[in-house]
């Protein structure tokens, strides 16, 4: 049974879609729609004129802006859902990517090794093309990413690092669960990476990288863009390990599909960097809900 307020976001949306279709021809909605339809926003699938978009209604304004500026930011990759028509604060609508969620495609084992393989090279050269367009300078459309606030962040990283940090050390002293050595050897890693921070190439990171879709092993793009944000090149290739490992994406592929893209190489220090920001993903979680 739907509860009361996912019943009212969806009579939001409808009312903003039924509006879109009367006032603009060739788009239509779908009869059946995808049994999960987003956490925050709505997503709803549908046509126009014949070529499969969706739908995405928005709740709150600043994701709006975010996701609308972060799709038009890497458009010229074509990696990512072309924006079709947008109501301001509200909806965006854009092309819908073929495939399967890369997780789904993994999770079906029906690759062969060699196949994984191919996928993971694939995927570390697509992070890495968006990990080389460059950041808009001042004055040139850097809002909103530079002001994110739909989580604790701000555009000076080692601070926001070393905010999370001390959150991070208040929750180990009051919870018994974070009195561990591993804990205390992640937070150790961390802090010894807020000094390489400054040093770091920013770019626009897609925190939700596993937001993608794939067709066997083709990679077709990234979509939710919302949560993107400035960060590091550390910051991608950290999130990014959480799609490698037993049953996964094989790393030293996907790293090396990176690394062609990016035309750099990694030192021991940037592994290390790499694992530390692995680290602080998670650690941003246990601040936030944990």
């Amino acid at each position: 049974m739907m509860d009361a307020w996912l019943a009212e976001r969806v009579k939001q949306s409808e009312k903003c879609l039924a509006k879109l279709v009367k006032d603009n021809a060739g788009y239509s909605i779908d009869a059946v729609q995808p049994e999960y339809r987003g956490g925050t926003n709505l997503v709803t699938f549908g046509t126009f004129r014949g070529q499969p978009v969706v739908f995405k209604h928005f709740l709150q304004p600043e994701r709006w802006a975010n996701e609308d500026f972060c799709l038009k930011h890497f458009a010229q990759t074509g990696l990512v859902p072309r924006v079709l028509h947008a109501i301001k604060d509200a909806l965006i609508v854009m092309t819908r990517l073929p495939g399967q969620d890369v997780v789904a495609v993994l999770a079906d084992k029906k690759l062969s090794p060699e196949g994984v393989g191919r996928l993971s090279a694939e995927v570390g050269q697509a992070i890495g093309r968006l990990a080389q367009v460059a950041l808009p300078g001042e004055g040139q459309g850097s809002f909103p990413f530079r002001a994110f606030s739909i989580i604790a962040w701000g555009p000076h990283l080692r601070q926001v690092v070393e905010g999370y940090l001390a959150r991070c050390r208040r929750a180990q002293e009051s919870a018994e669960v974070y009195q561990t050595p591993f804990f205390s050897e992640s937070l150790e890693l961390l802090d010894r990476e807020l000094g390489r921070i400054p040093g770091q190439r920013q770019i626009l990171f897609h925190e939700d990288i596993s937001n993608m879709r794939v067709e066997g092993e083709c990679f077709r793009g990234f979509y939710d863009l919302e949560m993107c944000r400035l960060g590091t090149d550390m910051m991608q290739l950290g999130v990014a390990v959480g799609l490698c490992g037993p049953g996964g994406l094989d790393w030293n592929l996907l790293l090396e599909g990176y690394a062609r893209a990016t035309e750099r190489s990694f030192s021991a220090d940037d592994h290390l960097s790499i694992l530390a920001m692995n680290h602080f993903y998670h650690l941003i979680r246990i601040c936030r809900w944990g």
